[in-house]
């Protein structure tokens, strides 16, 4: 399987095509992957349907997930792994990290 990357901006980010990450993923196809990452900086992978297993998966083959202490209110219940982003507030409260 060969992934293609179609460039956002010359110099920044770029969508991933034909690359289910739901799925494990071949050696060579990881190698293309993270050379994009440093080739683009940022990739998008659109209309993909993850479970947490699926992305702590993916993102395991960066690198080792750092799991910071505190802030479990930000966190995906039962996945100390995932942090939440978002902007929005329940009963005073954010219920993710506020991206600022």
């Amino acid at each position: 399987m060969t992934a293609s990357f179609e460039p956002i901006r010359d110099d920044f980010g770029a969508f991933v095509r034909d690359v289910p990450i739901c799925e494990p993923i071949s050696n060579d196809l990881f190698e293309q992957i993270a050379e994009a990452h440093v080739r683009y900086g940022l990739l998008i992978f659109r209309d993909q349907t993850l479970r947490p297993e699926d992305q702590i998966r993916f993102a395991r083959r960066f690198n080792n997930i750092r799991i910071y202490i505190g802030n479990d209110d930000t966190k995906l219940a039962g996945y100390p792994e995932i942090n939440l982003l978002g902007n929005i507030i329940e009963n005073g409260r954010p219920i993710a990290h506020q991206a600022k």
